[in-house]
């Protein structure tokens, strides 16, 4: 039998994205002897990892009009008033503070010339510009959480499988996880336990998760008795690559691609069609039904996509690829070095899984209804 070796901590963290190291250094910043342990290599697992460059903070910096009130409002109103209000109320409300602390992480966002205000753009709902930028994406954004990590010497154990929660009458007291690096069994006792284990979409056939995005944390929670909601809930991206293959899964960035501003590009059905013609950038669950209905139409192409164009854009190639390299320049030299070019060709795209909307029911706290176990980032119902 492999040996079993056992630790004690006050709080232990499953999952090492960017709501399992944040929830650490909030815990270790309390006096919390906290422990972090991830199935994979920190920075290269996880969906935070190939995460986009936007994250919604209601400064005001563009347009003194905005409040966390009116941030609110817009993810109620665009939610279909399905979402967990107090839950919105605390994002929306807390949103700022939190960007000042990714700032503080060395985590870069895209500033104004003077380097007083954050430049933000208006994305798909919101009514006034809210969205700021990540300089190097979700790279950037675990990056500079790692890094917080490190300088607060929070230990981090890579290659850890949890596949068991234990509980003492109503209480969490504990893990056991398996090394998958030697299959040596770690058993972790602690009164204190935080899931954050993402999301199930890398389940899905098409879909620009990770693969190892499975929902696991939704089984561990299940398993200890934590109550599940709306489990049937996915958010799909419209624009996922379909075509050429050895692209499918990749995530092209439409509130950049299609918005006037900053590349114009344009979405065509199999007969070169435009079907797009809102005066402002629908929301994915709209834009995933717009295309939908094109292909249902027998429209779309024979794969069962439609078409990113921005070869058509009046704005300069130039301007473009200046503004995809600082938007989604990770996929864009993805997608270069395999020959694609967005300036010039088209691409063949399709609505494909991309954020599990249900999970653990949590409180505004994050509390679950086991004493002791709480749940944070995509792994938690919205």
């Amino acid at each position: 039998m492999k040996s079993i070796s056992e630790v004690k901590v006050d709080v232990l963290v499953i999952g090492a994205g960017g709501a399992g190291l944040r929830a650490a250094i909030a815990a270790c910043e309390k006096g919390a002897n906290t422990l972090v342990v991830s199935k994979g290599p920190v920075g290269r697992s996880g969906a935070t990892a190939v995460a986009g460059w936007g994250l919604q903070a209601a400064f005001g910096h563009i347009d003194a009009h905005d409040s966390p009130q009116q941030h609110f409002y817009d993810t109620i109103r665009e939610g279909k008033g399905l979402a967990e209000q107090n839950l919105v109320k605390v994002l929306a409300e807390n949103s700022p503070a939190r960007v000042l602390d990714l700032e503080k992480y060395q985590v870069k966002i895209k500033k104004s010339d003077d380097e007083q205000k954050y430049v933000q753009l208006a994305g798909p709902g919101e009514t006034y510009p809210r969205s700021v930028i990540l300089k190097e994406e979700g790279k950037g954004l675990i990056s500079g959480l790692k890094r917080q990590c490190k300088k607060l010497n929070i230990p981090i154990v890579e290659d850890i499988i949890i596949y068991r929660l234990f509980r003492n009458e109503e209480n969490i007291c504990g893990a056991i996880g398996i090394n998958l690096r030697d299959g040596s069994f770690l058993l972790i006792n602690s009164p204190s336990i935080i899931l954050a284990t993402g999301g199930n979409c890398g389940l899905w056939s098409i879909t620009d998760n990770p693969p190892n995005n499975i929902g696991d944390g939704f089984y561990l929670a299940y398993q200890a008795g934590v109550e599940l909601v709306d489990m049937e809930m996915v958010l799909f991206y419209p624009t996922v690559v379909l075509y050429p293959l050895a692209a499918q899964g990749v995530l092209i960035d439409y509130e950049a691609c299609l918005h006037p501003d900053i590349c114009r590009g344009k979405l065509l059905n199999a007969h070169g069609q435009e079907f797009i013609f809102e005066n402002s950038l629908p929301t994915r669950d709209v834009l995933v039904r717009l295309i939908s209905q094109e292909i249902k139409k027998g429209l779309g192409t024979d794969r069962g996509g439609v078409y990113l164009d921005l070869s058509c854009s009046p704005k300069s190639p130039k301007d473009i690829e200046n503004n995809l390299y600082e938007l989604m320049g990770s996929v864009f030299k993805y997608l270069k070095n395999m020959d694609i070019d967005l300036v010039k060709e088209k691409i063949e795209v399709a609505p494909a899984a991309h954020y599990t909307l249900g999970g653990i029911r949590i409180n505004e706290r994050c509390e679950t209804n086991i004493l002791g176990l709480f749940a944070a980032g995509e792994c938690a119902n919205d």
